[in-house]
């Protein structure tokens, strides 16, 4: 942000606008709007760390503020191994989940009536749960939604997912649904989605 913002200014400066120059480099750096895949390429698998695409319509304060946060994790390539409960999370201001899993998580969520179970169209700003070969369950946030409800066409936020790609431990990435279910999560152990709902200490409690 720091290399942004001095690169507005000078390029302000030579334009006679420093001020108006600034607030563009800002926008620009805080607005992400590049695709992480074609949404008419169903096998397409982003490259790890890709940026995030527009929301896909409009969203709450709270949303494009768990929006901003996201965009600023992806490309984080450590601190995260196994902690997709705390993550998803994060992107609401909360230091952690509250749950001791994310199949715990959602169970509580399924019980009081904020889970759609099966529903493969989650909106921007969701939480989105597999089950996995481990009990602890995994949740990625939804960053997009280009209203298709395909799974192309659906950007989600995750941990872990590209490690192996980029030969790290713990990362934050953006894929989509069909990419993180390309050989990782499986189509058959996605849960639904569900409200962001959270019980974890926020960050400006600490």
């Amino acid at each position: 942000m720091k290399i942004l913002l001095a690169a507005g200014l000078l390029l302000a400066s030579l334009a006679g606008g420093p001020a108006m120059g600034v607030l563009a480099v800002m926008a620009a750096a805080s607005t992400p709007t590049a695709t992480p895949c074609p949404p008419d390429d169903p096998d397409c698998t982003p490259e790890p760390g890709s940026t995030l695409p527009a929301p896909g319509g409009p969203v709450s304060p709270r949303v494009s503020s768990a929006l901003r946060t996201a965009a600023d994790l992806v490309g984080t390539r450590s601190g995260w191994y196994r902690k997709c409960d705390k993550l998803a999370c994060r992107m609401y201001g909360y230091y952690n989940s509250g749950y001791p899993t994310a199949t715990v998580h959602w169970y509580q969520l399924l019980a009081t009536g904020h889970a759609h179970p099966g529903d493969r169209c989650p909106p921007t700003g969701s939480f989105v749960f597999w089950a996995t070969n481990s009990t602890a369950g995994h949740v990625a946030f939804v960053a997009g939604n280009d209203g298709t409800c395909q799974p192309q066409g659906i950007t989600v936020v995750t941990n872990d997912w590209g490690d192996r790609t980029t030969g790290t431990t713990g990362g934050v990435y953006a894929t989509t649904l069909a990419g993180i279910e390309n050989g990782w999560m499986t189509r058959s152990g996605y849960r639904g989605w569900t409200e962001p709902i959270c019980a974890g200490t926020p960050l400006n409690q600490l």
